[in-house]
C-alpha cells in the first residue's frame, strides 16, 4: 500500500530565510494504525476497521482507481439519471460500494486474517482490499452526490440492484462467504431479494409535477 511520500517533500534544504514560506495547519489526519487488535472488543474493532478504511482511502492505488473508473469505465453519470455527469456545473458523481460498503468489505478481509492467520496487519488488511477492487471483484456503481445520501440515509429511500452494480461480487463471495458476518449474509440476501423487485426508478426519484391552483385565477389555455 504506497502512501504520499511526505519525507521527501520535505527533505529540500533552504540557504536563505526569504525561500522559506510558514503555513500553519490548525489539525491533520495520522495514518498511524494499531497493530493489536481484541477481536473480542467491538468498539475497539470497529475502530480499527475505520482507521484501516482511512489507510484505503489514502492511498495512491486507491486514487488510480478512482482515475481509472472514471477515464476508461466511464463512471463519470450517474447511474439512475443518465444526463446527470460530471461535465455540469455543480454535479459530483461518486463511487458508491454495494451491495458491501467499504467498511464491510474490511470486516471480511479481516475477518479471513484473523482465523487464517491469527493477525491482524493493517497494511496487509488494506493491501488485500485493493488487490480484490483491482481484479474487478467488488460491485461499484457511480452515483451523483443526491442519490449517494438517499442510499445512505437511516432509511433508505434508494435501493441498488444487483444488476446495476459493475464488478464481479459472485466471484467475491465465493472466495470470502466463510468469513462473512450474518448481517452481512442478510445484506447480500435483502440486496438480491430486492433487485428482482426493482425494475424501475425509484419513486423517490420519479419527476412530479405540481400546478397551483389559486381561488379567483384560471391556468392558461393553450390553443
Amino acid at each position: 500500500m504506497r502512501m504520499p511520500n511526505m519525507k521527501k517533500a520535505t527533505s529540500v534544504q533552504y540557504t536563505k530565510a526569504s525561500d522559506i514560506k510558514v503555513t500553519k495547519i490548525s489539525s491533520y489526519t495520522s495514518l498511524e494504525v494499531e497493530h493489536y487488535l481484541d477481536p473480542s472488543d467491538d468498539k475497539a474493532k470497529s475502530n480499527y476497521i475505520k482507521q484501516v478504511e482511512r489507510l484505503i482511502r489514502t492511498s495512491l492505488e486507491y486514487k488510480g482507481l478512482i482515475r481509472f473508473l472514471r477515464e476508461e469505465v466511464d463512471m463519470t453519470q450517474c447511474a439512475y439519471f443518465y444526463k446527470v455527469n460530471t461535465g455540469m456545473k455543480g454535479v459530483k458523481i461518486e463511487i458508491h460500494h454495494a451491495p458491501f460498503t467499504l467498511y464491510d468489505l474490511t470486516l471480511i478481509v479481516l475477518n479471513r486474517h484473523l482465523d487464517e492467520e491469527n493477525e491482524a496487519n493493517p497494511f496487509r488488511i488494506a493491501e488485500e482490499v485493493m488487490r480484490l477492487h483491482y481484479e474487478g471483484k467488488i460491485g461499484l456503481i457511480p452515483l451523483s452526490n443526491t442519490v449517494h445520501e438517499l442510499v445512505h440515509s437511516d432509511e433508505p429511500k434508494v435501493r441498488v440492484p444487483i444488476h446495476y452494480v459493475f464488478g464481479d461480487i459472485v466471484s467475491f463471495y465465493e472466495e470470502y462467504h466463510l468469513y462473512m458476518e450474518d448481517d452481512q449474509k442478510a445484506k447480500l440476501a435483502r440486496s438480491l431479494a430486492e433487485s428482482e423487485e426493482v425494475k424501475t426508478i425509484p419513486d423517490v426519484l420519479q419527476r412530479k409535477f405540481e400546478y397551483l391552483q389559486i381561488e379567483g385565477m384560471e391556468l392558461p389555455v393553450v390553443k
